[in-house]
């Protein structure tokens, strides 16, 4: 085997480095005899190439990758969604869009604890009040407190620079400050011109008997817009007939009218009301309503009803006055040893109680 002079490189005469005058060493343990130095100048170019290598393949992936997104991009056409047409177009209105887009609109704050009978997360209701060039969103929701109580939440927002602000505390009277409007019996909803109807049941208040599957007298309350937030009207009964009966019962019991009550009970009863009705004290009274016992109205509704296999139908009663016609309605109070008929009449658009007579008597 051929030998060299491991420091000169030089090949060896007889063992020995003509210049040098080194021992001899074989080519297989040259890697072995390598200085420690020089590995280390190997494994430092090694890491520098393969660092190269990596840097260029990562330079040509982003390249390729900016490149497929541009052309991509060409060929996806500029279109515009449903939701980003609505948040364009609120910037400068919010009249003309519909339900979903103004629940869109609104802060997550307002919808988290919001469960209507549309689903949770949604409000009952809302509605946009233009006033000169200033646009609010009224909003009517509906909090569960438990599986049995429900609380009415109104809400108040204004629209600027594009968004929703929310002015509830500004706009909404004293009395509504914390969002909440009623409780769980409380109807809450939209008339005409914006108004706010808020319809309160009322229950017996110790005279009438209540009862899951009665009727219920309502205490309106009104929110009517104006200048940029709502005034509180002052409460008055619902104009129905059940609440006019009960009214008069509420009167009959306290032996008064009160200025509330006035327009829903006829002149004519107030000496019936002054005279008063027994009330025990273990027994209120109850208040439901009956046919009419005029034999006209009992024949028609008969004879009406002969041609049908359906059994015949309670109607409103209509009476004859001054050649126009009044719807009638009956109900009968009872405490539980007189009764009397109360006949309550729609006239000129408001239910009234007009007649109490006496019915059975019972010892």
């Amino acid at each position: 085997m051929e030998k060299y002079c491991r420091r000169c490189g030089v090949w060896l005469e007889k063992g020995v480095c003509p210049r040098c005058s080194s021992t001899t060493t074989s080519i297989k343990n040259r890697s072995s005899e390598i200085p420690s130095s020089g590995r280390v100048w190997i494994l430092l170019g090694l890491a520098c190439f393969l660092v190269s290598v990596a840097v260029l393949i990562g330079t040509m992936m982003f390249v390729e990758n900016r490149r497929q997104s541009r052309s991509s991009s060409k060929d996806i056409p500029s279109l515009i969604s449903d939701e980003n047409s609505a948040n364009t177009a609120v910037v400068k209105t919010i009249a003309g869009l519909n339900r979903d887009k103004l629940i869109a609109m609104l802060p997550a704050y307002t919808l988290s604890n919001l469960h209507s009978d549309l689903g949770k997360g949604l409000p009952d209701d809302l509605r946009v009040i233009a006033e000169g060039e200033d646009q609010y969103l009224v909003v009517i929701g509906t909090r569960l407190v438990n599986e049995k109580r429900k609380q009415r939440l109104l809400s108040v927002f204004k629209l600027e620079n594009g968004g929703l602000v929310d002015l509830s505390k500004e706009t909404i009277p004293e009395k509504f400050k914390s969002g909440m409007v009623g409780d769980e019996s409380t109807r809450v909803e939209f008339t005409e011109n914006s108004v706010l109807e808020l319809a309160k049941q009322i229950d017996g208040q110790g005279t009438i008997e209540d009862c899951p599957v009665c009727e219920h007298a309502f205490l309106i309350e009104r929110l009517v817009w104006q200048e940029g937030l709502f005034q509180l009207t002052s409460p008055e009964w619902k104009n129905d007939p059940y609440t006019a009966a009960f009214a008069f019962a509420r009167a009959l019991d306290k032996k008064q009218i009160d200025e509330m009550s006035r327009p829903l009970i006829a002149k004519s009863l107030d000496a019936i009301i002054a005279a008063g009705f027994e009330h025990r004290p273990d027994k209120d009274w109850t208040l439901q309503k009956i046919a009419s016992t005029q034999p006209e109205q009992v024949s028609e509704e008969l004879e009406t009803s002969s041609t049908t296999e359906e059994p015949p139908k309670k109607k409103p009663i209509l009476v004859q006055k001054d050649g126009e016609e009044e719807e009638s309605i009956y109900y009968l109070l009872d405490n539980s040893i007189h009764k009397l008929r109360l006949k309550v009449t729609l006239s000129e658009g408001r239910w009234i109680t007009k007649e109490a007579k006496r019915e059975d008597t019972n010892s």
